[in-house]
């Protein structure tokens, strides 16, 4: 069988919350710490990324994992929120599709981050969009 190396650690920069879409996953871990410098962080995924703090469904499941989890376990003082364009997430999800599910991630951003300031004023929080550029390339905004 084969090893592979790994660090032993426990602390980390971030919680990252992204969606479950394999078609970004590379390229958003390549980002988080190649861009953001953040090479240590807890992954949490879900259909639509951040919206899994923005549906009542799944919101304190979230905010409970990534404060126990995250927050007092690995100590991080980063939260990091990544939504992306064309998300099937919120088109099964939240219904919405096209410039209407880009406004509804925007806004759900908003008021997660302004959750996050509330309940956790110590900790930072950034948010970020993926934006398809062609059929082989994408970006990362800050929101």
């Amino acid at each position: 069988m084969k090893t592979y190396p790994f660090q032993d650690f426990h602390d980390v920069d971030a919680a990252v919350v992204f969606c479950v879409d394999p078609r970004f996953w590379r390229q958003t871990l390549q980002f988080v710490e190649e861009e953001l410098g953040t090479a240590k962080f807890d992954p949490y995924t879900y259909p639509g990324g951040p919206l899994c703090l923005a549906r009542p469904e799944s919101m304190q499941l979230y905010l409970n994992n990534i404060k126990a989890a995250s927050f007092e376990l690995h100590h991080a003082k980063k939260v990091i929120l990544i939504s992306h364009d064309k998300c099937g997430g919120y088109r099964l999800i939240e219904g919405v599709d096209g410039e209407e599910a880009t406004n509804r991630q925007t806004s759900h951003l908003g008021e997660i981050k302004s959750k996050f300031q509330s309940e956790f004023p110590d900790v930072e929080v950034e948010a970020y969009m993926l934006k398809i550029i062609s059929d082989t390339e994408i970006t990362f905004e800050k929101i």
